[in-house]
């Protein structure tokens, strides 16, 4: 919040005197004028069009900063399964619907449906980026290829 001492009062950046002279209203008026600015009307705007813009799927991203942290997901997981979980069981657990989520860890892995079309894609292109680079199923890691799905998200790109 932007506010200026004047004349051992404080003032807004419009150089009005904020609160009346009292110290509880001085506090509060500062938060209100700032949201009365153009800049934080901008930020407000922007940050309402993130919140509920879709990828091509048509569909609103659902993972947000206040769900469930990825550490919570990792816990759950290993007391469903019993054991470490590996990157892909993480990746679905966290980006598919709740009805796919729920027949993927009952053995069914057809037909998934993905909570955006990007996360849909992304996971399609490890899958391939898995299979092309560990021709035999004995090769595979059993948690994953954290390397490939890195690179993979990155768009191809080499991060490791």
């Amino acid at each position: 919040m932007r506010i200026l001492e004047q004349n051992g009062g404080l003032a807004g950046l419009d150089g009005r005197v904020l609160g009346g002279g009292l110290a509880g209203m001085r506090v509060a008026a500062g938060p209100v004028q700032y949201w009365d600015t153009p800049e934080w009307k901008k930020l407000s705007a922007s940050g309402t069009k993130n919140r509920n813009s879709s990828d091509g799927s048509g569909k609103t991203g659902r993972h947000t900063g206040g769900s469930i942290g990825m550490n919570e997901h990792l816990d759950r997981l290993r007391l469903m399964l019993g054991r470490e979980p590996t990157w892909e069981e993480v990746y679905l657990q966290t980006r598919l619907t709740a009805e796919s989520k729920a027949r993927y860890f009952a053995g069914d892995h057809t037909n998934l449906q993905f909570l955006s079309k990007k996360a849909e894609d992304s996971y399609y292109d490890y899958k391939r980026a898995e299979t092309e680079k560990y021709l035999e199923e004995a090769d595979r890691p059993a948690i994953g290829d954290a390397n490939l799905l890195r690179t993979v998200a990155a768009g191809g790109t080499n991060v490791a």
